[in-house]
């Protein structure tokens, strides 16, 4: 054989470790996305739940719907763009309503998430294939407390992890002027849109970056001695890139107007404050702390997440690059914990605080549970115990996952579909209406937290009405009998009481608007028969109408904003194959940006922010498409998305020619 071909068989069998490598990386990037999905969705066709799980899932659909069909400045439209606007574009572009994209939303979110901690993790401390799993399934499923309903938190925190692993990325290009300025745009863009997709969260985010910030000043020190300059430091950068990204998102949220963000009653604590309940409000945040973590849950999370405590690593010697990748990791990780601990001691001492959010939200929980339990299975391999190592690997890892699928399993749907279907033909009864028809929900029950209720069912009835009634959504939260004596419904109790007498206020001032009464079945049988009793006649279905309360029939057309309902019950299916579909989107929209901002990353990492920086171009350019006039219910949508992916690949286009460029000119 000539000496070439021996050449060249040696080298492609050295090759060949390189590519199965890198193959299982792929297969693990593509693979255990939808395992994770499937960790959630799988709960929908095996109980026949026909409704979004989550409590504040049909605000997002009546935001998503209103600021589709109105424009994100829309009065009521919901104050979290980087979110709302993304949910209208996904069902205008798939011609799906938005509550079947809202009930896939929230697993795929979590499983983005997920990744996306992964790559943080692995670009500060290096490559580790075990650790990469065991941290993406750690947070994703760690998550399954936020799933239900809380998506603009999951966005959040998809974006601002997809941030701070952008910031790392800066410590490989120092070299390379183009490259470092693709991770600017790329880190920049992803703070802007995380801000847009939950304001309240800039503190938040803030105490994390100045975490990594105080982590680097030894490397500041480090880089001024060496006579580098001040602004061109990893804190300078990091710091800069956050106040500029952040400036951007609040530009943004201001931009759609004080109308969006007006004030409304979407969940019991925001009519507690409102009615001046706060000692109600504190309680009811240590409750769901109780709940969100019960004792097993705390010794499992913490347990797994004190390990690194117990098992080190000899440090090796590593790079200037290595160092501040480090130092901003783990600056970031100290914040993030430590900002979720003073805000649960506070919650738990009597102030109030979002604490029971921020606890569900700590990611260095799974982050240091994934770490810990790597280095030991790292300990006891390497001391020739690996069937032992792998057994603890196992058995802790699906203790871990097991704990966190209790408290998802454990979720009921919070109407049920007969319900949902009610809902959808009251709506229908006040689409047929002319404009300005009030709709009051006549419904009661004795129940402890009444708060909870009443705003989930105004919830539910918004999210069905036609996009320019919401806000014609009132309730009353009594008997019939009282509703057509004028009269509040008290029982003696607090709460109870309290609420009555605010949403009888609030329903008198209408009562000569000819509105119409309705009590469903569903909600309140008791109130339902009363109605029938009293002379109420039968909409449809279960749902009556209460005698003198069945407004006016409109006799002019009107726009399909005034006419256009909302969905009743959605298939247990639809999760099951939506959630990987808009999984898959997402990171076909974001990978050209990833590829292009983050070129020196490998592509298991590019595909892990890849969803990321979708959920941001698509966010940014449906921002910019409702700016402009265009709705994003009616085509606005699908305009979005067309320009996300078009500026996506001129972004890749633009990388490839720029290296192009720069090799020929070092030949």
């Amino acid at each position: 054989m000539r000496p070439e071909a021996v050449l060249e068989a040696s080298r492609a069998e050295s090759e060949t470790p390189g590519r199965r490598v890198r193959a299982r990386r792929i297969a693990t990037a593509v693979l255990f996305p939808l395992v994770l999905v499937a960790f959630y969705v799988v709960i929908y066709p095996a109980r026949g739940v026909e409704v979004a799980l989550g409590s504040d899932t049909p605000v997002y659909v009546w935001w998503a719907r209103r600021a589709g069909a109105l424009g994100l400045s829309a009065f009521q439209a919901g104050s979290r763009p980087g979110i709302v606007a993304p949910l209208a574009a996904m069902a205008d572009v798939l011609r799906i309503p938005v509550a079947g994209v809202v009930s896939a939303i929230g697993p795929a979110l979590a499983t983005s998430l997920g990744f996306a901690v992964a790559a943080f993790v692995d670009l500060a401390l290096g490559r580790d294939p075990f650790r990469f799993v065991l941290t993406a399934v750690f947070t994703a499923t760690f998550l399954s407390l936020l799933v239900a309903g809380y998506f603009s938190t999951l966005a959040f925190g998809l974006l601002f992890v997809a941030a701070l692993a952008c910031l790392l990325t800066r410590a490989h290009a120092l070299a390379e002027k183009d490259h470092r300025r693709a991770a600017t745009v790329a880190t920049v863009l992803l703070f802007a849109v995380a801000v847009m997709a939950h304001p309240q969260f800039l503190i938040f985010g803030a105490v994390v970056v100045t975490g990594s910030v105080i982590a680097l000043i030894p490397s500041v020190q480090r880089d001024r001695r060496a006579g580098l300059p001040l602004f061109r430091t990893t804190a300078a950068w990091t710091a800069g890139t956050f106040v500029l990204g952040t400036a951007a998102g609040a530009g943004a949220v201001a931009a759609i107007g004080a109308a969006a963000r007006a004030h409304s009653d979407t969940s019991r604590d925001a009519i507690l404050r409102r009615l001046r309940l706060s000692s109600l409000t504190n309680e009811s945040y240590r409750e769901v702390l109780r709940r969100f973590f019960p004792w097993f849950r705390v010794l499992t999370v913490g347990g797994l997440a004190a390990t690194p405590l117990f098992v080190r690593r000899n440090p090796s010697p590593e790079s200037n690059a290595a160092t501040d990748r480090r130092h901003l990791f783990w600056g970031a990780v100290a914040g993030w914990g430590g900002v979720t601990v003073i805000a649960v001691v506070a919650l738990i001492v009597g102030i109030r605080s979002p604490g029971q959010r921020l606890a569900a939200f700590c990611l260095p929980l799974p982050i240091l549970g994934a770490l810990g339990l790597r280095e030991v299975h790292h300990r006891l391999a390497g001391e020739e115990r690996k069937a032992l190592a792998s057994r603890v690997l196992v058995l802790a890892g699906a203790l871990w996952v097991v704990v966190a699928f209790m408290g998802w399993g454990k979720l009921q749907p919070l109407v049920s579909g007969e319900s949902a279907a009610q809902f959808e033909r009251a709506g229908r009864a006040l689409a047929a209406q002319p404009k300005g028809t009030p709709l009051i929900l006549v419904v009661h029950d004795f129940m402890e937290d009444p708060g909870i209720r009443t705003t989930r069912y105004t919830n539910y009835l918004r999210a069905v009405v036609p996009p320019a009634r919401m806000t014609d959504v009132h309730l009353f939260w009594g008997a019939p009998r009282d509703f057509l004596s004028r009269r509040p419904t008290l029982i003696g109790r607090f709460e109870h009481d309290r609420l009555a007498e605010a949403y009888w206020n609030a329903v008198r001032r209408i009562l000569g608007q000819r509105p119409v009464a309705v009590a469903f079945r569903g909600l309140d049988p008791q109130g339902y028969a009363q109605a029938i009793r009293l002379g109420g006649r039968e909409l449809g279905p279960d749902v009556a109408v209460l005698p003198g309360f069945s407004g006016t029939e409109r006799s002019e057309p009107l726009p399909s904003e005034w006419t256009d309902v909302g969905a009743g019950p959605i298939s247990p299916w639809l999760p099951v194959w939506l959630s990987p579909v808009l999984l898959a989107a997402l990171a076909l929209i974001g990978w050209p940006v990833a590829a292009a901002c983050l070129p020196q990353a490998d592509r298991v990492i590019q595909w892990s922010l890849a969803p990321a920086l979708g959920l941001a171009t698509l966010g940014l350019t449906s921002w910019i498409v409702d700016t402009a006039g265009f709705r994003l219910a009616n085509g606005g949508g699908t305009l979005a998305a067309v320009l996300a992916i078009a500026s996506g690949l001129a972004a890749w286009l633009w990388a490839r020619q720029a290296k192009a460029t720069a090799v020929a000119s070092v030949r």
